[in-house]
């Protein structure tokens, strides 16, 4: 009987210390949304430079998973060299708690960019992942922008 209890106890711990090992990695779907100024140089139909700043709100699929409802602010930059574009810069997420996120992106030629996870506070601390993400550009307004961009973002915590 005690080796039966055990050898349940041991199992009980594998599994815990299984399922908390998982919750420091993982997958989650997110949708970021949100507009802001745009500020650009356009030197030909071909050739320009923008800086634009946005805030976002960010939203997981479906609710309640990691980073979901947390708020954001983004600064990037865009080109158009010979027609083609590209568009990089930084968002920092933040939490209800305050904890904080910052992220990476860049996107060039087209709809498809990547983020890449630079850094976290709190909760957050020692971050990193990698999001594939996709963009839906809304009507343009003057001086401002608003899209939506989602994918799954694929992150790690330390142990």
């Amino acid at each position: 009987m005690k080796n039966v209890m055990m050898k349940a106890a041991v199992l009980g711990l594998t599994i815990g210390w299984t399922t908390l090992a998982l919750s420091k990695s993982g997958e989650v779907e997110i949708i970021q949304c949100g507009g802001g100024q745009v500020r650009s140089i356009a030197t030909t139909p071909q050739h320009s430079f923008g800086t634009y700043e946005a805030y976002t709100t960010v939203r997981t699929d479906p609710p309640g998973g990691m980073f979901d409802t947390m708020s954001g602010q983004c600064l990037g930059a865009s080109r158009l060299s010979d027609g083609k574009p590209s568009v990089w810069g930084h968002c920092e997420w933040t939490d209800k708690d305050g904890d904080k996120v910052l992220l990476h992106f860049a996107r060039a030629e087209g709809l498809s960019g990547k983020f890449t996870v630079v850094h976290g506070t709190g909760k957050y601390l020692g971050v990193r992942g990698t999001r594939e993400y996709q963009v839906t550009p809304f009507p343009a307004i003057v001086g401002g922008r608003a899209v939506c961009d989602q994918g799954k973002l694929r992150y790690t915590l330390p142990d």
